[in-house]
């Protein structure tokens, strides 16, 4: 949700403000997201297959990058800092420092990723029954009443 999110708020603020004058780095710690993104050959729910395909129209792969959970700034609140911590976090204000030099030494993408875990695949769920019941409609009204005492 987070990486369909960040590419919807670029796609917004490009036709919003005529600013093209920019080139969007998408982050994630999460190898997984990048795994589903990359992923050509797995079939996902209905939900994150909408999701995906948000992703791949808005966004180019070399816009995709991972940061370790070490330098991801944004970990600091998820992994239950405090308010006064927060405020002596520079990262927190700054961003993280692997961004101060050139984009060339930022993080790449991993090259080659590792297959998917098995909960992210879609479970293929056997055979179901359906039961089908079929209930005579009694369009005609004095039929109806035909059929109570009062």
């Amino acid at each position: 949700m987070a990486a369909c999110l960040a590419v919807q708020v670029d796609t917004f603020v490009r036709c919003e403000t005529d600013f093209q004058c920019y080139n969007s780095v998408f982050w994630t710690d999460s190898t997984p997201v990048l795994q589903m993104i990359h992923n050509t050959s797995t079939r996902y729910p209905v939900f994150v297959a909408n999701r995906l395909t948000k992703i791949e129209q808005g966004s180019d792969p070399t816009q995709r990058r991972c940061v370790d959970s070490k330098r991801n700034a944004s970990d600091h609140v998820s992994r239950g800092l405090s308010a006064t911590g927060i405020l002596s976090a520079s990262r927190w204000f700054k961003g993280p420092e692997f961004l101060y030099p050139e984009a060339e030494n930022w993080p790449q993408a991993p090259i080659h990723l590792p297959d998917l875990p098995e909960e992210f695949l879609v479970l293929h769920r056997g055979k179901q029954k359906v039961s089908l019941v079929q209930v005579k409609c009694l369009s005609n009204l004095p039929e109806r009443f035909r059929k109570f005492s009062s």
